[in-house]
């Protein structure tokens, strides 16, 4: 569970740290490539559909009900075809009509009583009844979890939607000012990935599931986007909110409210880029603990821990 100790434990370190440096002048885990045959939706074979595919990983979220949209102007969206849901490993495809190429669509996931996240943060997860699931396990999220992600198709291709929880920040970010299409969620996700220190595209790669064995033998830009979305689950486990969908709802009314992502969080600490990056940055530890100083996942680790620190020194 997120324990506010350490986070204090941690912000102490980092001011101690910037107070020196001022004295001184100063891909690994499960692919979400593919079309998984049970969770794809219109004619496999017609030449009047492109395709939408991707992942739905906070750890893997499973039997997510996916719903496209079209949008008709500002904040007004018309679904597109049936909701499909998502595979074992969070993956899915969905057909949407080659009219809509080059357009605005957006890709919602949200969950029902059938769909199941596994959890991601150690050593274990909070579910929205109060109780916990330990590291690696599944449990169901609640009815409320939604996830957002704006795509564009092509028409001689397909559209690629990574649905993580800063991919929903940045869809609000980009309603508050003034989504007028694809660009405006572009932007929006840039500017996120600059907040949280993450580099410029990273979002739009299938996150890693970091409860799978290889995980942390991904690239060191893949472990830290990861471990900075593990950071919202693990803030389910203040009682203030008690699932990661209430996280994200109260991170989006906060940029609905200001029109950015604070950086700070001050004495209450309220939803902020530092309080994500203190939780992340408190997962990357719990990992480091459990591997040997000699392995290659202690060397990701140690990068991601260094880029965390980093991105908080630079808040």
């Amino acid at each position: 569970m997120f324990s506010l100790l350490n986070w204090l434990v941690r912000v102490s370190l980092i001011t101690a740290l910037t107070l020196t440096m001022a004295a001184c002048g100063g891909g690994g885990g499960e692919s979400s490539s593919g079309s998984p045959a049970d969770a794809q939706s219109g004619a496999e074979n017609s030449e009047s559909v492109i395709w939408v595919e991707g992942s739905a990983v906070k750890g893997a979220i499973s039997h997510g009900l996916i719903t496209i949209y079209r949008s008709v102007g500002g904040n007004t969206w018309l679904q597109v075809g049936e909701s499909v849901r998502t595979d074992n490993q969070g993956r899915f495809r969905a057909g949407v009509p080659a009219d809509l190429n080059n357009q605005a669509l957006k890709v919602v996931l949200s969950s029902d009583s059938a769909t199941q996240m596994r959890c991601d943060v150690r050593p274990a997860c909070r579910t929205p009844g109060g109780g916990s699931v330990i590291f690696g396990e599944s449990f169901w999220p609640g009815n409320d979890l939604s996830m957002t992600a704006v795509v564009s198709p092509s028409a001689d291709s397909f559209a690629k939607a990574v649905l993580t929880p800063i991919g929903s920040l940045a869809h609000q970010l980009a309603l508050k000012n003034g989504f007028s299409g694809w660009e405006d969620y572009q932007a929006a996700l840039r500017a996120l990935e600059h907040e949280f220190g993450l580099s410029d595209g990273v979002l739009e790669r299938a996150q890693i599931d970091l409860s799978q064995p290889d995980a942390l033998r991904a690239d060191s830009e893949m472990i830290l986007s990861s471990l900075v979305n593990a950071g919202f689950l693990a803030l389910a486990g203040d009682d203030r909110w008690g699932s990661l969908a209430r996280v994200i709802s109260n991170f989006e009314v906060v940029i609905a409210r200001n029109g950015f992502l604070p950086s700070l969080s001050g004495e209450q600490l309220s939803p902020s880029a530092e309080l994500v990056l203190l939780a992340a940055s408190e997962q990357a530890s719990n990992h480091r603990e459990l591997i040997s100083e000699a392995d290659s996942e202690a060397r990701n680790l140690d990068r991601a821990l260094v880029s965390i620190d980093a991105a908080l020194l630079n808040i």
